[in-house]
C-alpha cells in the first residue's frame, strides 16, 4: 500500500480513535493531579487566572481585560484575547443545567486540556494522511500525546491555549500541503487563511507558523511559474513529490531536472495554487478583521499591541491580502523568466519589511514591552521560558523534531525537491525555537508526531523486498526510539533533580485548602509566592501584590523587591510600597529564583528558616500545607 492510495477522509471510527488515544494518555499522564482537580483545583496558575477573569466578566456582565484584585488592588491587565474565554463559557453552558456557574466553569476548565489533546490527535493524523500509509496514522496522535512539552499543557485542569496553538500550526501546515498537492485548492486556501486568522486571535505566537505556511504556498506557486527555467521531472504537477509513488520505493532514482522552452510569457503550470493563495489571503483578512472588530485591545482599536490581536496583525492581514492578489497580476504580466522571478521574490520581502518597519517591536516579541533589565528580572524565574540545557531535556524536547527535520531534508535531497527542503528548514527552525525556550518545544514535538507515520511508511517501502522480519524490527526500533525520547525522564540515570527533591519531607505549600483560614481577611493585600497569586485570587477575596504577567511588570517587581528585602527593625520600604498588610509564607525545598543571586538574608530566606522579623506577627498556620500567615505590624 502506498501513501498515494489514501483517498477521501477518515472513517468515523478512525477519527474517534485518533481523538480518544491522546485523551486517554492525557488522563494517564495527569493521574497525579486528577485528585486535586476533583477536589476543586486546577493544574497551573494561568488556568486559575483565566477563570478569575471569566468569573469577573460574568459577574459584571461585560467584557473585561483587567483582573482587578491583583497589583495590590490596582489591577493587572491580561494580554489574552477572549476567544478561549468564549469557548470555555460555551463548554460550561450544558453543565449549568445541573451545577452552579462556578462549578460548571471549573468542570469545563478541567476537561479542556484533554479535549484539546484529542483535537490535536485528529489534526496530526490528518496532516500525515497524504504522506503515510493509513495503517500507521495512529502513531501520530500517540506520539503527540506522549510528548511532555505538549501533554504538559493538555492535562486535566489546564485551561489555557497552548495546545490549541500547536493545533493551529498543524492545521495551517496540513492545509498548505493539500493546496500544493492540488486537493481542493480553493477550499484549502480558505481553510489555511481562516486557521491563520483564528491562530492570531488566540495568540500572535502562531503568526510565525502562519507566515511559514504562506511562504511554502508562495514557493509552490513560484515553482509552478517555473521562473528559474526548470521543471521537476516530466510532469508539470510534480511540484512536491511524495515520499512514495505508485510502483516505486526509496531505491528508485531521483527525479531529473529538465530545461524548459524559451517562451518568456509561459502561462503558470499550477494556476490552482495561485487561486489557493488568493483565497487564503482573503480568508485571513476576513477572519482577522472580524475578530478585531469583536475583540479589540483594552486601549481601543487604534492601540498597536504586539502581544494580542490588534491593528498590528490587522495590517499584516491586509498586507498578506494585497500580496496574495498580486499573484494574478504576475501570472498575466509578460516578463522574462528572470524578471518574473525577481518580482515574485521581492514582493513578499518588501511587504514583510514594510510591516516590520511600521511595527518594529514585533521582532522582540513580548520582550519589546519591557526594558532589558525588566526582561531579565521578570523572565529569570519562569522555567518554561528557559533554554534547553540538559541531555534529558534535549531528548524530550528536541530529538523527535530533529528526526522530523532530518527525514524531510533526506526526502528533499533524494527527490531534489526545493519545497520539501523548505519544509525541512522550517522543522529545523522549530527545533531552534524549542532549544531557546522550553515552552516552544511543543512545536518540534508536533512536527515529529506528524512525521513518525511517514517515517514508518518510508521504512516499510525501503525494506519491502527484504525479509519481513527485518521490516518489523526496523519499524519497532523507530517507534521505541520515539517513545524513549519522549519519556526520557523515565530512563535510568536521567531522572531530573526536581524529582529527586520531591522526595524530601517538606510541606507541599499548596494554597487550595486555605479558603477558610484566609476568609476573615477579605479585601486586604497579601504578599505571597508569585506562583500562588492566581489561585489565591480564585479561592479567596484577598488582594494580591503581583503576578507573572508582563502587562504589570511593576507589580511583580514590587513583589520581588519585598521578598528580597534585608533585615531591619522596622518595616522595609520595599514591603511598605506593596501596600501589604499580610504575608503568606511556606518552607520551600530550594531557594526561590527571586533571591538566588543574594546572600541568604532576605525576607524570604529568613521566613524559610523560621526567623520572623519584629515587624511581622504570626496570626495563623495551616499544618497540612505548611503555610503560615503573618500580619504586618505597623
Amino acid at each position: 500500500m502506498s501513501a498515494t492510495s489514501n483517498r477521501g477522509g477518515f472513517a468515523c471510527w478512525e477519527g474517534l480513535l485518533f481523538f480518544l488515544l491522546p485523551v486517554a494518555i492525557a488522563f494517564a499522564t495527569g493521574r497525579d493531579v486528577i485528585g486535586r482537580v476533583l477536589s476543586g483545583g486546577l493544574f497551573n496558575p494561568d488556568s486559575y487566572m483565566r477563570l478569575v477573569r471569566i468569573e469577573e466578566m460574568l459577574q459584571q456582565d461585560r467584557t473585561l481585560d483587567v483582573v482587578s484584585r491583583d497589583g495590590s488592588g490596582a489591577g493587572t491587565l491580561l494580554h489574552w484575547s477572549h476567544l478561549l474565554d468564549s469557548v470555555l463559557c460555551l463548554l460550561a453552558a450544558p453543565f449549568t443545567l445541573v451545577l452552579d456557574r462556578h462549578a460548571a466553569l471549573h468542570l469545563a476548565a478541567s476537561l479542556l486540556g484533554p479535549i484539546c489533546m484529542g483535537l490535536l490527535g485528529i489534526a496530526v493524523a490528518w496532516a500525515a494522511f497524504p504522506l503515510a500509509e493509513r495503517r500507521w496514522l495512529w502513531l501520530a496522535p500517540v506520539a503527540a500525546a506522549l510528548s511532555l512539552p505538549i501533554v504538559g499543557y493538555g492535562l486535566p485542569g489546564v485551561a489555557h491555549h497552548h495546545v490549541l496553538l500547536v493545533l493551529v500550526a498543524v492545521m495551517t501546515g496540513g492545509w498548505t500541503l493539500r493546496a500544493i498537492l492540488g486537493r481542493v485548492p480553493g477550499t484549502a486556501g480558505v481553510a489555511l487563511g481562516a486557521w491563520a486568522g483564528l491562530g492570531v486571535w488566540l495568540s500572535p505566537e502562531t503568526m510565525p507558523f502562519a507566515l511559514m505556511a504562506f511562504a511554502g504556498l508562495w514557493l509552490a506557486w513560484l515553482a509552478g511559474l517555473d521562473p528559474m527555467g526548470i521543471r521537476i521531472g516530466a510532469s508539470a504537477r510534480n511540484i512536491l513529490p511524495l515520499p512514495l509513488r505508485e510502483g516505486e520505493d526509496f531505491a528508485s532514482p531521483p527525479l531529473v531536472l529538465m530545461p524548459m522552452g524559451p517562451d518568456p510569457a509561459i502561462r503558470p503550470e499550477r494556476p490552482d495554487i495561485g487561486q489557493a493563495i488568493r483565497a487564503a489571503g482573503l480568508a485571513f483578512l476576513v477572519v482577522t478583521g472580524c475578530a478585531f472588530v469583536v475583540d479589540p485591545p483594552h486601549a481601543g482599536y487604534g492601540s498597536a499591541e504586539i502581544d494580542r490581536l490588534s491593528v498590528v496583525y490587522l495590517i499584516l492581514a491586509l498586507v498578506t491580502f494585497c500580496l496574495s492578489h498580486a499573484t494574478a497580476l504576475i501570472e498575466r504580466i509578460r516578463l522574462g523568466r528572470e524578471a518574473r522571478a525577481v518580482l515574485a521574490l521581492m514582493l513578499p520581502a518588501a511587504g514583510l519589511v514594510l510591516w516590520i518597519a511600521l511595527f518594529p517591536d514585533v521582532i522582540r516579541g513580548p520582550d519589546g514591552l519591557m526594558s532589558a533589565q525588566e526582561t531579565r528580572e521578570f523572565l529569570g524565574g519562569i522555567v518554561e521560558m528557559k533554554p534547553v540545557t540538559t541531555v534529558t531535556g534535549a531528548m524530550q524536547y528536541l530529538l523527535t523534531g530533529s528526526l522530523a527535520a532530518a527525514l524531510l531534508l533526506w526526502f528533499a535531497l533524494r527527490r531534489r525537491s526545493l519545497l520539501i527542503g523548505y519544509a525541512g528548514s522550517c522543522a529545523l527552525l522549530l527545533v531552534a525555537l524549542g532549544a531557546m525556550h522550553v515552552r516552544f518545544a511543543a512545536y518540534p514535538c508536533a512536527a515529529g508526531a506528524v512525521m513518525l507515520p511517514v517515517l514508518v511508511t518510508a521504512i516499510s517501502a525501503a525494506l519491502a523486498r527484504r525479509p519481513e522480519l527485518l521490516g518489523v524490527g526496523a519499524r519497532f526500533a523507530v517507534i521505541v526510539l520515539f517513545v524513549l525520547a519522549l519519556r526520557a525522564d523515565g530512563l535510568p540515570g536521567l531522572a531530573s533533580p526536581a524529582k529527586a527533591a520531591a522526595g524530601l519531607p517538606l510541606p507541599d505549600c499548596q494554597v487550595g485548602e486555605l479558603g477558610a483560614l484566609l476568609a476573615p481577611y477579605a479585601g486586604q493585600v497579601v504578599l505571597a509566592n508569585v506562583n500562588a497569586t492566581p489561585e489565591l485570587l480564585y479561592r479567596t477575596r484577598l488582594l494580591t501584590v503581583g503576578s507573572l504577567y508582563h502587562r504589570n511588570v511593576a507589580a511583580f517587581l514590587r513583589l520581588r523587591a519585598a521578598w528580597r528585602s534585608l533585615p531591619s527593625d522596622s518595616i522595609p520600604d520595599a514591603v511598605r510600597q506593596t501596600g501589604a498588610s499580610l504575608v503568606l509564607a511556606c518552607r520551600s525545598a530550594k531557594r526561590s529564583p527571586l533571591v538566588a543571586d543574594l546572600p541568604p538574608d532576605t525576607l524570604l530566606d529568613r521566613l524559610d528558616r523560621g526567623e520572623v522579623p519584629a515587624w511581622l506577627q504570626k496570626i495563623a498556620e495551616h499544618n497540612e500545607s505548611g503555610n503560615v500567615l503573618y500580619r504586618v505590624v505597623q
